[in-house]
């Protein structure tokens, strides 16, 4: 990746409030002129260094069917809000269940040692998913949850989330899910139709709702304030419009890897990474790293990373803290860590995806959207 220098991580109000309509403007459908303006020059040759290509369409799709999509589904959650994470949770397993012809092992994790809490979860969770479930468990952390300073009990997602190669064999991806994204309204088909033709080692679908303050997952910047793509109308159909989105940063709400990658991605850098979350108390880190390693592991041969146009919704439950000490120490700390053990070459720009709000940027991220995305950007009118 180029020009990644310069990091700054700083709070920002979810997208979803205060966002403006998409109204009619001159020049929106235009790339001519003033395009690309300097910073989104900067992000567009950071996607073009970790891809072998711009694809404009659905070429490579011909719609034939693959083989039996085996997924291995990994989620974090606790007793905090219990009643409503377990609904949520059995509702994705029946949701997978009704997409039919898709197997799935599913992994629940509770950092605070709480699967007992969560009562008789396995048998309603086959009884959810049918005949789509493989597996299910409930791991608890055990021992991992205490620092090796003995400080107050805090872990990092990813330190349980690694666990997750001991069940990585006969799957060919791996889904790792917070515990309040919902499953039951995605288009997983069209979703996953669109994975393979990009081939991209990660992709995530886009976020429908709070909680999600980069705009390229944000659901309602895709269809309100850029107008990007349409979503699907129903749980068959394809996305209108842009149908993806080649990025340098995939989220850690939804992200979903091919299993090779993944346990490549353990062994070299998440674990390690992992260690030092738990040291320092907080969740920063491997998500602004992964894409960078995904383009190394496949020689730029595929796609990196991805966004899809099939969204998710996000119930937002809050049930997993993002760094256990106030203010920025931890967070600094991490992207120290990072930048001195993977370069910064390796570190996502994350400012690079903040920048958006005033509408003079519209048009910039329309051009690239369009430059760096599968299919085309829905006209504005």
């Amino acid at each position: 990746m180029a020009a990644t220098l310069g990091v700054r991580i700083a709070p920002t109000e979810p997208l979803n409030q205060h966002m403006p309509e998409a109204k009619p403007g001159r020049g929106l459908d235009s790339c001519n002129g003033t395009w690309p303006a300097a910073r989104f020059q900067e992000l567009l040759r950071d996607v073009d260094a970790m891809t072998p290509s711009l694809p404009n369409g659905m070429a490579n799709c011909d719609g034939r069917d693959e083989v039996r999509p085996s997924i291995l589904f990994g989620v974090v959650s606790s007793a905090k809000r219990l009643g409503d994470a377990r609904q949520l949770l059995l509702g994705n397993l029946r949701a997978i269940g009704e997409w039919g012809g898709v197997s799935a092992t599913f992994v629940l994790y509770t950092f605070d040692s709480s699967c007992a809490r969560w009562g008789p979860i396995g048998a309603d969770a086959r009884a959810a998913a049918g005949a789509a479930l493989l597996s299910f468990s409930c791991e608890d952390a055990g021992n991992a949850t205490t620092s090796t300073t003995q400080r107050a009990t805090y872990v990092p997602k990813s330190l349980l989330l690694v666990r997750l190669v001991q069940h990585l064999r006969g799957h060919q991806v791996v889904w790792t899910l917070d515990d309040d994204i919902s499953l039951a309204h995605l288009a997983f088909w069209p979703f996953w139709r669109i994975r393979r033709c990009l081939n991209a080692v990660i992709v995530q679908p886009l976020i429908a709702d709070r909680g999600q303050n980069y705009w390229i997952a944000n659901g309602r910047a895709w269809h309100h304030h850029l107008r990007l793509s349409a979503p699907p109308a129903n749980r068959s159909a394809m996305p209108t419009g842009l149908l993806a989105l080649q990025t340098t940063l995939v989220e850690m709400q939804a992200p979903l890897f091919d299993a090779p990658f993944f346990a490549h991605l353990v062994e070299n850098g998440w674990r390690e990474l992992a260690a030092f979350q738990l040291e320092k108390r907080t969740q920063v880190g491997i998500d602004l790293i992964w894409c960078a390693a995904a383009a190394r592991f496949v020689g730029r041969r595929r796609p990196a990373c991805a966004i899809i146009a099939t969204p998710v919704e996000h119930a937002n439950f809050r049930s997993v803290k993002k760094r256990q000490t106030r203010g920025t120490g931890a967070v600094n700390s991490a992207i120290g860590y990072v930048h001195q053990k993977f370069g910064r070459d390796s570190f996502v720009n994350t400012t690079l995806y903040r920048g958006f709000v005033a509408p003079l940027y519209r048009r910039q991220l329309r051009c690239f959207a369009q430059r760096a995305g599968v299919g085309k950007v829905l006209p504005w009118a």
